[in-house]
């Protein structure tokens, strides 16, 4: 985006986990934590309507942030990018925490890994 001096839109989807469920099992969950070491990303086992790849008929809120604008540079510095990244996660958290109440009462404090 810095490079094309476009702006960030910072996007949320309230619903978006009870779209599939995962499949919760002893050894699978071993075996997917051994490749995610290996590996460095996890292999979800998902399944949806009827045990299959349909998705389960839900509502998924989705909810839009304001624009972070930033000035085009061909070769923005670690600084720019990490500022860029700062904001985009702050007006994340934002919208998060202003809907939570109406979209998921009883979701948790949102975690970005």
């Amino acid at each position: 985006a810095i490079m094309a001096g476009a702006p960030l839109v910072p996007v949320f989807v309230f619903g978006e986990n009870d779209i599939f469920q995962q499949l919760d099992h002893p050894l699978l969950r071993r075996v997917q934590r051994w490749l995610q070491h290996r590996m460095k990303f996890a292999i979800p086992v998902f399944y949806g309507r009827f045990g299959f790849f349909v998705p389960r008929r839900t509502s998924p809120t989705v909810i839009f942030g304001r624009p972070i604008f930033v000035q085009k540079s061909e070769s923005p510095s670690f600084d720019e990018i990490n500022k860029a990244h700062a904001a985009y996660l702050a007006e994340l958290h934002r919208i998060y925490n202003k809907y939570r109440p109406v979209y998921d009462p009883e979701g948790d404090d949102l975690t970005i890994i």
